[in-house]
């Protein structure tokens, strides 16, 4: 989700996977300050038809919000879950929010 200067990811797969992928993030200079929100083993993944998507943010203002507030939070507090959900959400309606 990439949204008015924010931007947030889920990455799923096997603990050496998302090293590299995290490793590769760090090494890119496009990117900073970035935050782990939470980082646990998972049963079965959520995103396992996704890879990289673009999606359509008809209320930029609500997605802003959301990130700001998922992002401020400490790590593996309540906006972990919050977070994901809201990845989830876009996902589920093909990117669109409005």
């Amino acid at each position: 989700v990439h949204c008015q200067g924010l931007f947030a990811q889920v990455l799923e797969g096997t603990a050496s996977h998302v090293t590299a992928v995290m490793n590769a993030i760090r090494r890119d200079p496009r990117h900073g300050d970035i935050r782990i929100v939470e980082e646990e083993p998972i049963q079965g993944r959520r995103f396992g038809q996704w890879t990289m998507a673009s999606a359509f943010v008809g209320d930029a203002s609500f997605v802003h919000r959301k990130l700001e507030s998922c992002l401020s939070e400490p790590v593996g507090g309540p906006a972990a879950g919050q977070l994901v959900d809201l990845v989830a959400t876009l996902a589920d309606r093909g990117g669109v929010v409005q």
